[in-house]
């Protein structure tokens, strides 16, 4: 280490002491990265299309320190001393930070710069377009790389990088009912539909304030997607007839054009407030598979050793939905391999948590209970790096669920759904609880719901399953009967619930043969664990039913 002018210099280029400056970003003047303002002060990061991020303080400290040593090297020692005033950082704390600060990268810093992690030594900022340097942070009033104007007309705009992770556009629905006093009613179902797709943490979606500058205009797909930097636009129309509404819906592939989902709406305009709601909802919750099964599709064309924390993250998703053994623990294999990558991915630890909780509960884990205590661990490990997505909550609903918890589940379960009323699987998981803590009246309208949400999902046998035993439960065995014959035809699976229900309804002889299909069509060989419920008269109101019928299961 050399000296000069009385300050220490390393020799690689940035001033020792200026890296390990603190960081007050009360203090640090707004400038620019890219195509993005940078203000410290307020903690935001605005892009020249309209979005913007409010960062937590210690991520903005971070970007700051990395900043200022243009495109050079910073250690973990010297970030902990000048992002945290010299204090020992843990490992967690300070990947936890920079996981963050790469996810912002990825979403509206994409095209602006990223973070690259130099293994054992530290990390550096790399702006677009500046070599490898971080040399074009400049002040803030540096001119902007925009068309002459201040906001560049929808077609002429420049081209950005679409994020790593899934990004999608709702443009504004086209009122094509020829009434012109119909458009606010195409706007609220637009704005609404913007509002449900961004509970979903893993994919990125456009403001509205940008995708409404495109209302009215004729501008092709591949064009938004490219000005907007998404590589999913939804679009749709809405036409009023007398008392009933339609409303057309078309997922596409921004990129290569291609229609992804579809789906119409036909309903009678009584009640606008609730018609918006279950419209936004159902849109927002068929969007969301689509998506998954997409990403998975187009991260298998990459060679595994390019495998970034995402494309294991889609990959794993897409074959966690296959449900069986095998895909288990193809999916189980990519989640730890999407963390190991990238510690701070949430979604990534209750991925883990979904199928140690599966293999648990299905008879897969020669110790299941340290399953399920595996389980609630990656859970709550994925609420702590982001609490407020809804998966964490929903993983760790199931987990609580088996090891004793009913509170727990309950609780864990009503906070999945606070967070995303349109995620299927936490309305199932709420109904799930219920029945198993004593309330089977309660868990049929949440059942029933996610079952609306999610009409073709590929859990749809269990959800049905669960339904029947929801009726079942609450003396309603006709019922039961009838829905578990559903979830038999559907997921091509026997059920247990329908030789109860048969055997109540005195049918013996068919309960019988439902009996003994449903124990050669389990999804593991060995038998699955006992159902977790708080009151054993609960459990016992099925065994009764099995002996009638001359069955002696192990519940």
């Amino acid at each position: 280490m050399t000296t000069t002018g009385g300050r220490e210099v390393d020799g690689r280029g940035a001033n020792a002491s200026d890296r390990m400056a603190p960081v007050n970003i009360a203090r640090e003047a707004p400038s620019r990265l890219g195509a993005l303002a940078v203000q410290p002060a307020h903690r935001r990061l605005i892009h020249d299309d309209g979005r913007e991020e409010l960062l937590e303080p210690r991520v903005m400290q971070v970007l700051v320190a990395l900043v200022r040593a243009g495109g050079e090297i910073v250690t973990r020692d010297e970030l902990a001393m000048s992002c945290w005033g010299g204090v020992v950082v843990g490992e967690d704390a300070l990947n936890r930070t920079i996981g963050r600060l790469r996810r912002l990268s990825e979403g509206v810093g994409a095209g602006a710069f990223r973070v690259e992690t130099i293994t054992k030594v530290g990390y550096r900022l790399v702006a677009a377009g500046a070599g490898g340097r971080a040399g074009d942070f400049a002040p803030e009033d540096a001119p902007l790389a925009l068309p002459t104007g201040p906001i560049a007309a929808p077609g002429r705009r420049p081209t950005l990088a679409i994020p790593a992770k899934p990004s999608i556009a709702v443009l504004p629905f086209k009122n094509v009912s020829g009434d012109p006093d119909k458009e606010y009613l195409a706007d609220a179902i637009t704005e609404d539909i913007v509002t449900a797709l961004a509970q979903w943490r893993w994919f990125f979606v456009i403001a509205r304030h940008s995708s409404f500058t495109y209302k009215d205009q004729a501008v092709e797909a591949a064009r938004i997607g490219n000005e907007l930097g998404v590589r999913y636009l939804l679009t749709g129309s809405v036409r009023t007839i007398g008392e009933r509404i339609r409303v057309n819906v078309r997922l596409t592939d921004a990129v290569d054009g291609v229609n992804l989902w579809a789906d119409r709406y036909d309903r009678d305009l009584a009640g606008l407030l609730a018609l918006d709601d279950e419209i936004t909802e159902q849109v927002a919750a068929s969007i969301e598979p689509a998506i998954i099964e997409m990403e998975g599709v187009r991260t298998a064309r990459a060679p595994a050793a390019d495998f970034s924390a995402l494309d294991c993250l889609y990959r794993g998703m897409s074959r966690l939905n296959r449900m069986t053994s095998e895909m288990d623990e193809e999916a189980l294999g990519l989640f730890r391999e999407a963390v190991r990558l990238d510690p701070d991915l949430a979604l990534g630890h209750s991925g883990i948590a979904r199928v140690l909780y599966g293999r648990a509960i299905y008879g897969a884990a020669s110790a299941p209970m340290d399953e399920l205590g595996a389980s609630l661990a990656a859970a709550r490990q994925a609420i702590r790096l982001d609490s407020r997505d809804a998966y964490g909550y929903f993983a760790a609903a199931g987990a609580s669920l088996y090891l004793g918890d009913h509170a727990g589940a309950l609780s864990d379960a009503k906070r999945a759904i606070a967070l995303n009323p349109s995620f299927a699987y936490a309305q199932y998981r709420l109904g799930q609880v219920l029945i198993f803590a004593g309330s089977p009246d309660l868990a049929i309208a949440p059942i029933e719901r996610s079952l609306r949400l999610s009409p073709y999902d590929p859990q749809v046998g269990p959800m049905l399953e669960t339904l029947a035993l929801a009726h079942y439960q609450n003396g309603d065995y006709a019922g039961a009967a009838r829905h578990a014959r559903i979830a038999g035809r559907v997921g091509g699976a026997g059920s247990s619930v329908l030789a109860a229900a048969l055997a109540r309804l005195g049918e013996l002889e068919e309960a019988a043969e439902a009996f003994e299909q449903a124990s050669h069509t389990r999804r593991s060989p060995q038998r699955p664990m006992r159902a977790p419920y708080a009151d054993p008269a609960h459990l016992d109101h099925l065994r009764e039913a099995y002996r009638l019928a001359g069955m002696m299961p192990k519940l």
